[in-house]
């Protein structure tokens, strides 16, 4: 599996004498793709072809517009994909309002292109290396020139890219059965906002790459929620006859109090300081920069700016690291840094770590910056 694997990271493929992007080229790719599908679905489902044109067309420039404005408005040209899929969604229906077009039939060819373009937008993260997933010991390994922070650099990260990718593709599939097999309009737009949601909600928690995290949440995960909530609305709307009942305020509620048992619990956890990404690309970079120092049966011992001291002596493959803290527990650094290996004692977490390495500078980065030579949507970060 890694062998495959390793097959699948680059910068560029080259197609004919030509050297292109290989995430842009796998976004052009599901653009094409995702057009082609709203085609069929608006074949099979009676929307006229010249609305679906009209409706990819608009999702096309809703995609840049969006990355130029948030380019103008942040002063770095990111991706967040759920952002763009509320954004395009959001135009497409003001499109198909203007033109008197089929509001619920033309989402449904909508969600299902939505799915392929996502899907290989996903992809090109693969191959880049953004959005990455946490270490593991079946991955996807990224070389110097992706520009990862040090302790994510040749390790093996799990494709959490390529689980999203197959998901959407499935989803997608299963949108065009929806269409195909006739009934109300609105099934297969409601499927992708619920499907997609849970979806992403799940894959944030293998991803390894830094997120935006608002009281221990990270933002993504909220926007799942009020996507998948609004995919429930419409299905109510949509797909339910009549005025709502009973069971719709019952199963309201029930999620209700599960959201808030979900946030309590999520609250009462916390976040943890010691192992967010900056944090954990500073303790790599200290002991890597202590390795440098050792001599046998001589540790040495560095703090970092969080107050965790780190130790660093000769070990039975390279070095031994321990790790401790007066207050918190560093046991999430372990097993960021060292999964599988790393042990727990008495407050002291400890791990081995091969050498020779060479000590890395520190990167300490809030989010994988595009290529800043070019632009024009080189990779995502979210």
């Amino acid at each position: 599996m890694n062998g495959w694997l390793d097959r699948i990271p680059r910068l560029t493929v080259d197609i004919g004498a030509r050297r292109l992007p290989a995430f842009r080229s796998l976004g052009i790719v599901g653009f094409q793709l995702g057009v082609t599908s709203m085609v069929l679905v608006a074949l099979v489902g009676g929307l006229p072809l010249v609305t679906a044109l009209g409706m990819s067309a608009v999702a096309g420039l809703s995609f840049f517009g969006w990355g130029l404005l948030r380019r103008a408005i942040t002063g770095s040209e990111t991706l967040v994909l759920i952002e763009y899929v509320w954004v395009a969604l959001g135009l497409v229906v003001a499109y198909l309002w203007a033109s008197g077009g089929p509001i619920v039939a033309g989402l449904d060819a909508m969600a299902v292109a939505l799915c392929w373009f996502l899907a290989f937008g996903r992809l090109g993260c693969a191959t880049v290396g953004c959005c990455h997933g946490v270490p593991a010991a079946v991955g996807l390994r990224y070389g110097p020139e992706h520009g990862l922070a040090p302790r994510l650099t040749d390790r093996r990260l799990l494709p959490v890219q390529l689980i999203e990718a197959a998901g959407l593709v499935g989803i997608g599939v299963i949108g065009v059965l929806l269409v195909a097999a006739g009934g109300p309009a609105g099934r297969a737009t409601v499927w992708f906002l619920v499907g997609y949601a849970l979806l992403r909600f799940g894959c944030e928690a293998l991803r390894g790459d830094e997120r935006p995290v608002r009281l221990g949440v990270p933002v993504a995960r909220v926007m799942c929620l009020v996507q998948a909530a609004a995919g429930v609305v419409a299905a109510e709307a949509w797909l339910v006859p009549g005025a709502p009942g009973r069971s719709t305020a019952v199963g309201a509620g029930a999620l209700v109090v599960a959201l808030v048992a979900g946030t309590g619990l999520t609250l009462a956890r916390g976040h943890d300081p010691l192992a967010d990404a900056a944090h954990l690309d500073e303790t790599w970079h200290t002991i890597w920069s202590l390795a440098d120092d050792i001599v046998p049966g001589h540790p040495v011992v560095a703090s970092t700016t969080r107050g965790m001291h780190v130790a660093v002596s000769p070990g039975d493959i390279g070095l031994h690291v321990s790790l401790s803290h007066p207050e918190l527990s560093v046991s999430g650094v372990g097993t960021a840094l060292a999964p599988g290996s790393s042990v727990d004692h008495r407050g002291i977490t400890h791990f081995p770590l091969p050498s020779p390495m060479p000590a890395p500078e520190p990167t300490l980065r809030t989010e994988v910056d595009l290529v800043p030579s070019t632009g024009y949507f080189e990779r995502a970060t979210g």
